[in-house]
C-alpha cells in the first residue's frame, strides 16, 4: 500500500510539473512582455517545488575569463532576494571557486543536491546567502551555454527528485528556445529599422543640399552679412533638430590670442508657415559666456566637441548656472583649405548628438568655410577700393603738405596744401628738383643727408628749415618714407611736412612759463637750481665763491590776509622790482613761491660785499608801499649760505641758506644772518625734535596737568585749565615751550589739539558727576585750530561724545589768533558762543588794541597776563595797570582771572580791586588728574 501511495504522489507531481512547462511554453514563445513573463514562470516554478528562491543566471566572456550574473530571481516570502546583490553580477566561475559548474554546466550536466555536500570553495558563497540544498540546470542557445536556470531553499535540505530533475531540464531547454526566438525577433526589428533609417537618411540629404542651396544663392545675392550667416545658423540648428545656436568666426588679438567673434546667433521658431531665426536666445547672456569652455576646446582641438551630459561630465562641470536650460551641446569646427576659420555651436537637441550627425553635417560646415572666406576676400577688395579712394581724398585734403618725388628727389606730385604752405604753384614745382626749397643759409648737404637716411633705413623724421616764394624762412616738421615696388625696389619718395612756426613761439612760451614766475617775471625754483649747478661748475673750475641769498618777507602773511590776494600780488611785484634794481645785473634773483624769494652772487673776493648787498635789499623792503591807497610796510629776513664753505651741492645751500634765514627770523627780523654750525646744529635738532615730535604723537606720550582756579570770594574751585605735557621715554620731560611752537609750524598741533580737547572733556565730564557744583574746563586753542572752516563741528561732536554740557568748556584765545583772518575767526567764535562755550582772552593787556576786541568778539572772560600781576605789589606802575583792566573789563561785563600768582601779598591786592577768579602756584601747582580728583573729594577751596 505504501509502495501504490508513493507512485500516485509521483505521478501528480509529474503532471503538475508537466503543468508548470506548459504554462512556461506559452509565456515564453507565444505571449508578451517578455520581463514580465520570466517573472511569471519563475514564480510558477517555485511555488510548484516549494523552493525559497527561483532565478536565472547569463554568461558573458571578459579577458579570457568566463563570468556570469544574476538577471532574473523569484523569491518566497520572508526570503531576502539576491537581484540586488553586487557579488552575483559578473561573478568569475573560475576566480570565485565554481570551475566544476562549468565542466558539469557546459556538458549539460545538472548541479544539485546538499550545499554540505558541495566543495569548500562552493560551501562559502552559497552559506552566505543561507542556501541549503540547491538545484541547477544549463541553459543553451543555438548549441552554446548561454547560462542557467536553479532554485534554492534556505529553510531545509531536500534532495531533487526525478520528476523536478526532468522539469528542470525540460524548463531550461524551453527558455533556450524562448531566448533564441527573442534574439530572431530583435534582429528581423534592427533590420526593419536600419531600413526605415536608410529611407530617412536619403530624404534628410535632399533637405541638406536644398539648405545648401538657399545659403549660396543669398550669397551670390550679395546678402548682408547678418542675414547670410543666420541663414547658415538657422539651416543648421533646423537640420540638426537644435533649439538654439551660435556661429562664431576666430580671430586673433595683437597679442596672438584666438577668441571667437559672434556672427549669429538665436534660436528657430517654427510655425505652419516655416522655421525662422529669431535673434534672441532664451537662455541669459551668463550661460553663452559660461559655454566658451567647450568653444574653447573645439578651437584647440580642431574637432567636434560633443556634451550630451553638460551637468554630469566631469569636464563641463560647473560651467552652467544652476537654473540652465542647456543639457545638450554640440561645437562644430567649419574650414576651408586646411584652415579653421570658425564654429557653429548648437544646443537642446531632444536625441543625443552623436558622430553621423556630425558627419551628416559637414557638407553644410564646408559651405560655411567657403562662404565666409570668399566673403573676407570681397570685403578685402571693397576695402582696398575704399582705401585707394580715401588715400586720394586725404592727399588732397590734408593741411599737411605732400610732396611725391622719384628716387632722384625730382618732383611727380604735391597736393594743394603744399602750394598753401609754400606759395608755390603745383605747376612751378612739377619736375623741379627738391633742392630749390632749400634755404640760401641751410648747407646743401642737409637734402643729400635725408636721402640717404631714406635710402638706408627707409624713412626719416625731423626738423628742417625751408624758404617760402616770398623769402620768408619758417620751420618744417618732415616725416620721409621710401615707396617700394613687389621686389623691394625703391620706386618713389614721399614727404609729409607741416609749418611748425606757431609750435616753434608755443615752445617757447611754455619753456618760458615753465621756468619762470607767472606773477613776477623773475626765474622759478627749477631754473634757480639749474643756474645755482651752473655757477657751482664754474665755481669748480675757476676756484670761485658763491652767496645764497634767502629772503622771506616778514608781516606778509597779515597783509595778504586782511586786504585780500590782488593787494598781497601787486606788493610781491614791487618788492620783487625793489630787491631786482639793488642786486647787480649778472646776478640771478627768483621767487621760490609764496613771499621766499632767492638771490645767487657770484665773482666776489670779501663776504663784506655780500652784507652790502643785503642791507641794501633790506632798506629797500623797509621803504613804505602804496597800493591802491594803502600805506604798506613790510620788512626783510635773509639768511646766507656761502660755497664752497657750507656745501658743494645746490640743495645743500639752498637748505642751509634757509636755515640761516629761520635764525634771522628769531633775531627780530629785517636783518641778515650767515649760516654758522651753531644753526647747523640747531636745525638738526629740531628736526629730531619733529621726528620725536611725530612718533610721541602715534606712541601717545603726551599726559594732561590741571591747574585749579579759584573763585576769589568763596575760594572754590570754578574751573579748571588743562596743560599738555610730553615725557619722552629718554629725554624725559619736555617744556611745552619746545615743542608747542614746532607743533604750529609743522601742523602738528591739529591732531595734538584735538586730542587734549578730548581727553580734557572726558575728564571734565567724570569730575562733575561727582563734584557738588559744576567746574569748568579751560583748554588754549591753536592758530591753527581756530583757521580750520570746521572747527566748530569738531568741538560739536566731541562735547557730544564725551558728552559734556557746553557751558562747562572755556576756550582760550590771544589776541594775535584774532587778529589773522579777523573775520573768519569772528564767524567760527560766535558760533561756538551760540553752541553755548564760555571764550576767554588771555594775555589781556599786552596788544596793540584790547579794547576794540573785548567789544567786537564775544569773550565772557579776560586773563590779566602775568607781566603785570607779578609786579603789582612792588610796582605801582603794574598795580595802576591791573586795577585799570580789572575796572574796564567790570565795565564792559567780562570777567577777570589773574594768572601766575605767586605769593599772599599778590592774591590779597587782586581781591581788594575785586578780580573774579585766580591761578598760579601760591593756589596750586599743575597736577595729574588722578591728584586734583584727590583735591576735588577733601575739600571744595583751597584758600583757608
Amino acid at each position: 500500500m505504501a509502495s501504490r501511495k508513493q507512485e500516485q504522489e509521483i505521478a501528480h507531481r509529474y503532471d503538475t510539473f508537466l503543468e508548470v512547462m506548459a504554462y512556461a511554453a506559452e509565456q515564453l514563445l507565444y505571449s508578451s512582455p517578455w520581463e514580465k513573463n520570466i517573472n511569471n514562470v519563475l514564480e510558477r516554478l517555485g511555488q510548484t517545488v516549494g523552493a525559497c528562491r527561483t532565478y536565472i543566471f547569463e554568461n558573458r566572456s571578459h579577458k579570457d575569463q568566463l563570468l556570469t550574473s544574476q538577471r532574473y530571481e523569484w523569491t518566497a516570502p520572508g526570503v531576502k532576494p539576491q537581484i540586488n546583490n553586487p557579488e552575483l553580477q559578473n561573478f568569475s566561475y573560475k576566480a570565485g571557486g565554481f570551475q566544476r559548474w562549468i565542466n558539469l554546466l557546459s556538458t549539460d550536466q545538472l548541479i544539485c543536491g546538499r550545499i554540505r555536500d558541495f566543495p569548500f570553495s562552493e560551501r562559502a558563497l552559497l552559506s552566505c546567502q543561507s542556501v541549503q540544498s540547491i538545484a541547477v540546470a544549463p541553459i543553451f542557445v543555438r548549441d552554446g551555454w548561454w547560462g542557467f536556470i536553479g532554485f534554492d531553499h534556505t529553510r531545509y535540505e531536500r534532495p531533487l527528485l526525478p520528476p523536478e530533475e526532468n522539469a528542470l531540464r525540460t524548463l531550461a531547454s524551453i527558455f533556450g528556445a524562448a531566448i533564441s526566438w527573442k534574439n530572431i525577433a530583435e534582429s528581423q526589428e534592427k533590420n526593419r529599422h536600419q531600413l526605415k533609417q536608410l529611407l530617412a537618411r536619403e530624404r534628410s540629404y535632399l533637405q541638406l543640399f536644398d539648405a545648401i542651396g538657399r545659403i549660396q544663392s543669398l550669397f551670390i545675392q550679395d546678402a548682408n552679412p547678418s542675414v547670410l550667416f543666420g541663414k547658415v545658423l538657422q539651416e543648421a540648428l533646423t537640420l540638426s533638430e537644435s533649439e538654439f545656436g551660435l556661429l562664431g568666426e576666430i580671430r586673433y588679438s595683437k597679442t596672438g590670442d584666438s577668441y571667437l567673434r559672434t556672427l549669429a546667433a538665436g534660436h528657430v521658431v517654427c510655425s505652419e508657415h516655416g522655421c525662422y531665426l529669431r535673434a534672441t536666445c532664451p537662455t541669459s547672456g551668463a550661460e553663452i559666456l559660461q559655454l566658451k569652455t567647450l568653444f574653447n576646446r573645439a578651437m584647440n582641438q580642431g574637432k567636434a566637441i560633443i556634451a550630451n551630459h553638460i551637468r554630469h561630465d566631469s569636464w563641463a562641470a560647473g560651467m552652467l548656472s544652476h537654473d540652465s536650460q542647456i543639457k545638450r551641446f554640440l561645437a562644430l569646427p567649419f574650414y576651408h583649405h586646411n584652415s579653421l576659420l570658425g564654429i557653429i555651436g548648437i544646443a537642446n537637441r531632444d536625441k543625443p548628438y552623436d558622430k553621423s550627425l556630425i558627419n551628416y553635417l559637414n557638407p553644410l560646415l564646408s559651405t560655411c568655410g567657403s562662404i565666409l572666406d570668399a566673403y573676407h576676400n570681397d570685403q578685402r577688395r571693397k576695402n582696398a577700393e575704399s582705401r585707394l579712394r580715401l588715400t586720394a581724398k586725404v592727399f588732397e585734403s590734408t593741411v599737411e603738405g605732400v610732396i611725391i618725388t622719384d628716387t632722384k628727389a625730382y618732383v611727380v606730385d604735391v597736393n594743394e596744401a603744399f602750394t598753401h604752405i609754400t606759395g608755390i604753384a603745383r605747376s612751378e614745382i612739377m619736375g623741379r628738383h627738391l633742392s630749390m626749397l632749400q634755404t640760401k643759409q641751410e648747407k646743401p648737404i642737409s637734402f643729400q643727408r635725408v636721402r640717404h637716411a631714406i635710402k638706408s633705413t627707409g624713412q626719416w623724421q625731423g626738423e628742417l628749415w625751408s624758404e617760402r616764394k616770398n623769402g620768408e624762412i619758417y620751420p618744417l616738421w618732415v616725416t620721409a618714407n621710401a615707396v617700394r615696388n613687389s621686389k623691394e625696389e625703391i620706386t618713389h619718395f614721399v614727404a609729409i611736412f607741416s609749418d611748425i612756426t606757431l609750435r616753434k613761439q608755443t615752445e617757447q612760451r611754455l619753456y618760458y612759463l615753465a621756468h619762470h614766475d607767472a606773477l613776477t617775471g623773475l626765474p622759478n625754483r627749477s631754473l634757480f637750481l639749474d643756474r645755482l649747478e651752473h655757477a657751482i661748475h664754474h665755481a669748480q673750475r675757476h676756484h670761485h665763491r658763491i652767496a645764497v641769498l634767502f629772503i622771506d618777507l616778514d608781516r606778509f602773511k597779515f597783509i595778504n590776509d586782511t586786504l585780500g590776494h590782488p593787494i598781497g600780488d601787486i606788493l610781491l611785484k614791487q618788492v620783487a622790482e625793489r630787491m631786482r634794481l639793488n642786486i647787480r645785473a649778472e646776478d640771478t634773483i627768483a621767487r621760490l613761491g609764496g613771499d621766499e624769494f632767492t638771490v645767487i652772487i657770484e665773482n666776489f673776493t670779501d663776504t663784506s660785499a655780500i652784507s652790502l648787498i643785503t642791507q641794501k635789499i633790506i632798506s629797500a623792503c623797509e621803504k613804505p608801499f602804496n597800493i591802491k591807497g594803502n600805506e604798506l610796510f613790510v620788512s626783510a629776513s635773509i639768511g646766507v649760505s656761502l660755497y664752497p664753505e657750507d656745501g658743494h651741492e645746490a640743495s645743500m645751500l639752498l637748505q642751509r641758506a634757509d636755515a640761516a634765514m629761520y635764525q634771522a627770523k628769531k633775531r627780530g627780523k629785517s636783518c641778515c644772518q650767515f649760516f654758522t654750525t651753531e644753526i647747523n646744529t640747531a636745525a638738526t635738532e629740531q628736526l629730531a625734535l619733529e621726528n620725536l615730535l611725530r612718533r610721541a604723537l602715534a606712541r601717545k606720550e603726551f599726559q594732561l596737568y590741571y591747574q585749579p582756579i579759584i573763585n576769589m570770594e568763596s575760594g572754590a574751585i570754578v574751573s579748571v585749565e588743562a596743560l599738555i605735557r610730553w615725557v619722552d621715554p629718554e629725554l624725559g620731560l619736555i617744556s611745552p615751550n619746545t615743542f608747542i611752537p614746532l607743533a604750529e609750524e609743522n601742523g602738528l598741533i591739529l591732531p595734538l589739539g584735538e586730542w587734549v580737547l578730548q581727553t580734557a572733556c572726558t575728564q571734565a565730564k567724570i569730575w562733575n558727576q561727582s563734584n557738588p557744583y559744576p567746574v569748568r574746563i579751560a583748554i588754549n586753542l591753536s592758530a591753527r585750530q581756530l583757521e580750520q572752516t570746521d572747527f566748530s563741528e569738531r568741538v560739536s561732536e566731541i562735547l557730544k561724545k564725551t558728552p559734556l554740557p557746553p557751558d562747562h568748556l572755556e576756550l582760550e584765545l590771544t589776541e594775535s589768533m584774532l587778529i589773522n583772518r579777523m573775520e573768519s575767526s569772528l564767524k567760527t567764535l560766535n558760533t561756538l558762543k551760540k553752541m553755548g562755550c564760555r571764550l576767554s582772552l588771555d594775555d589781556f593787556g599786552t596788544g596793540c588794541s584790547p579794547l576794540a576786541y573785548l567789544k567786537r568778539f564775544p569773550i565772557d572772560t579776560v586773563k590779566i597776563d602775568h607781566s603785570f600781576v607779578q609786579g603789582i605789589s612792588i610796582d605801582p606802575d603794574d598795580a595802576a595797570i591791573t586795577t585799570a583792566v580789572t575796572t574796564m573789563a567790570h565795565s564792559l561785563k567780562r570777567a577777570v582771572i589773574a594768572k601766575r600768582v605767586e605769593t599772599r601779598e599778590q592774591l590779597n591786592f587782586l581781591n581788594e580791586i575785586k578780580v573774579d577768579e585766580a591761578q598760579g602756584y601760591f593756589i596750586s601747582y599743575p597736577v595729574p588728574a588722578e591728584e586734583l580728583t584727590q583735591k576735588l573729594r577733601e575739600k571744595s577751596h583751597l584758600l583757608s
